[in-house]
């Protein structure tokens, strides 16, 4: 048996940042085969457009709506030279001539083509660029919200506000890294079961905890998932990197083996402080093992072309960084994936805006951008949109008129954009505010003023408190502590972001081993309505589990896990204009195997070699054990979850039978032969 297909039956997962603990999780092997969704869970995606990205460009007003025909005027008046356009072949400036030039094109001239299509939500018209297709099809399709005139730092700083960004808090002070970030508080909030995962070059202090004494314990950096595992010397077999990767993973193999055996002799204690390297060594191997074995067994990269495409273009990091998502999400469950954060820069718009934004907006919501592409493969996946919201942040926005050198500057306002399948699309706010035409006592707009902002409405933690609420139900708060304070951030008047997510209500409650406090993890739960329509989610580590998006009805939820029955075993429940909390069950464990190690410790006589079973109702003193028919040598350690046994060197394939006094299970992964 290849060693890949042993892993995918046994996994030793952890973070990548905290191995002290390991613990083995049992891995389905038709999880690879037939269904990724049930192992879905709700996820967000923080994609930072690192610079101050001037989203005025990419929305703007339309013509031929009567709501906004006066702010149009200023509109084009002010930022008209933004779309100003040099031909170096005739050595001259081409401009559009008015307005609605820049939705039908100008005759004759291919560099001064229309830029932007018309959308339209509740009767009200706006444009989005051509060259972000696919967020357009997105909004039109319901899976976009717009918050408009969203504020966070004040000081127009790229370091300092992204660093506010980060952190999601605005008092943060400058310079000062060594603290959380959102993204690492709700991985706190959520447990041990949930990690940040950074697809990008770095670690941004987005995914810091609140653990001062390490901030990355619930971080796993994906920077590239096709090279995530230790090496293994597998590559040109004389580069200099292959032959380190095989020399440093035999000295930690035959090296583990001696101490593992001075161990058991008890030639070293058993807090030997240097076994600490051996388990670290072993740990990490095994968890990027682990990892890769899930991509090489069910797939081929599907992203990997994309990436290839653009190896030689700005945007081949954005690409490998999408590339990286898909995958991460293959190996959500052994990543713990709860949130990700994705970066694209070059934002900084204070010249040339309209051709570098152009590219910008291609490469991030373009029909063939990143995400696009990133989207159309996970539709192939059960489940796996539904479970992923982004959201898009940046440093700060920009100045509504342009400057000198067509360009805008540092601002404040801008819009944020939640995009995902769960998101209750729609305008939360003033698109386009009238107070920026209103002419003071002299006169004068907002528009004819330089360095005027859009004006900052709603702080940008309500926001990201409601995506946290939904990911986590209650965390919001918690999160973004300053919500419930005096010291609170403005929220625009008479916008409800309560209305970001799609309603309905949900189900939720927790399964446990009976008569135990163990949690169960990957328990399938589905709730289905007397129309007879389901829908499941997969309990995690913690075992809670929720069923959202479900409508006022009666439903039947059933649990279902192989090798366990329920108590009770399925519960009617009511639907009426509410969640339903505590729809508890209890899990009865029958006879199985959970996890095998093969220590592949040979003795002195060279006689025996020793496996380990963990697993569920053994009776000690009364089960038999036999591998490819052959009982064992001897018994070293027997109880009703756990047994070490040896069996000669000789008996190296054939199953696992495991017989009590009620019961008799065989386990069908065939040994391996190490």
């Amino acid at each position: 048996m290849k060693r890949r297909d042993f892993i995918k039956n046994i996994f030793y997962t952890s973070s990548a940042a905290s191995m002290a603990g390991m613990t083995t999780i049992p891995f389905s092997n038709a999880y690879a085969d037939k269904i990724y969704g049930e192992f879905f869970r709700r996820t967000l995606v923080d994609v930072m457009l690192l610079g101050g990205a001037d989203l005025r460009f990419l929305f703007v007003p339309h013509p031929d709506e009567p709501a906004t025909a006066t702010y149009t005027a200023k509109f084009w008046e002010s930022r008209k030279t933004l779309y100003n356009v040099y031909d170096s072949a005739s050595s001259t400036t081409l401009k559009y001539p008015d307005y609605n030039s820049l939705w039908t094109g100008v005759a004759g001239q291919p560099l001064l083509p229309a830029l932007y299509d018309e959308v339209e939500y509740n009767g009200f018209k706006f444009g989005i660029h051509k060259n972000a297709g696919w967020l357009r099809e997105q909004f039109i399709n319901g899976n976009v919200a717009i918050v408009c005139n969203v504020y966070g730092s004040t000081n127009r700083r790229h370091d300092h506000s992204q660093l506010i960004m980060h952190t999601g808090d605005r008092a943060t002070s400058q310079f000062v890294y060594d603290r959380d970030g959102w993204g690492g508080r709700l991985a706190k909030i959520m447990g041990a079961d949930a990690n940040v995962v950074p697809v990008s070059g770095g670690v941004p202090p987005f995914a810091n905890t609140t653990n001062s004494d390490n901030r990355l314990d619930q971080v796993v950096h994906v920077k590239d998932s096709r090279n995530f595992a230790l090496p293994k010397g597998n590559a040109s077999q004389t580069s200099q990197q292959s032959i380190l990767g095989r020399a440093l993973k035999a000295y930690y193999e035959k090296h583990g083996e001696d101490i593992d055996a001075k161990l058991a002799s008890g030639e070293l204690p058993p807090n030997w402080p240097y076994k600490k390297f051996l388990q670290h060594e072993r740990s990490l191997r095994t968890f990027g093992d682990a990892f890769k074995t899930r991509l090489d067994s069910v797939l081929s990269s599907p992203l990997q072309s994309f990436v290839d495409l653009y190896k030689n273009s700005y945007n081949k990091g954005f690409a490998l960084q999408c590339r990286n998502l898909f995958e991460c999400l293959i190996g959500s469950d052994i990543l713990r994936l709860r949130s990700a954060y994705m970066e694209y820069s070059s934002w900084d718009t204070h010249h040339s805006e309209k051709s570098r934004m152009e590219k910008n907006l291609l490469d991030v919501f373009g029909n063939s951008g990143g995400l696009a592409t990133l989207n159309t493969e996970l539709k192939k996946i059960d489940g796996a949109n539904e479970s992923l919201v982004y959201v898009f942040t940046s440093d700060f926005g920009r100045q509504i008129k342009v400057n000198g050198a067509q360009g805008t500057d540092h601002g404040e306002g801008t819009y944020m954009i939640l995009l995902g399948d769960e998101v209750n699309g729609g305008i939360h706010g003033e698109m386009f505010p009238q107070s920026e035409v209103t002419p003071d006592a002299n006169g004068v707009t907002r528009f004819d003023i330089q360095g005027a902002d859009i004006e900052g409405k709603t702080g940008f933690e309500h926001v990201l408190s409601k995506l946290c609420d939904w990911v986590q139900y209650g965390s919001g708060n918690q999160v973004f502590p300053i919500l419930g304070t005096t010291q609170a951030p403005k929220l625009e008047p008479n916008v409800d972001l309560g209305t970001l997510f799609n309603p309905g209500y949900k189900i939720m409650g927790e399964i446990k081993v009976i008569n135990t406090t163990k949690h169960l993890r990957g328990v399938t739960v589905t709730a289905t309505n007397q129309s007879g329509v389901s829908k499941s989610t997969l309990t995690p580590r913690n075992s809670h589990y929720d069923i959202d998006g479900l409508s006022n009805d009666v439903y039947l939820v059933t649990p279902k896990k192989d090798y366990y029955s329920f108590e009770p075993a399925s519960r009617l429940i009511n639907i009426s204009n509410s969640d339903v909390n505590d729809v508890d069950f209890a899990a009865i464990p029958h006879l199985q195997i959970t996890n095998i190690f093969y220590n592949g410790l040979n003795w002195a006589d060279n006689t025996e070699r020793l496996m380990i079973v963990a697993g569920y109702n053994f009776v000690p003193g009364q089960t038999t054990y036999t591998l490819g028919g052959q009982a064992p040598l001897r018994l070293a350690y027997e109880s009703a979850t756990y047994v070490w046994i040896y069996y000669p060197l000789d008996v190296t394939s054939g199953e696992i039978t495991i017989t009590t006094p009620t019961e008799s299970y065989v386990h069908p992964v065939l040994i391996e032969n190490l």
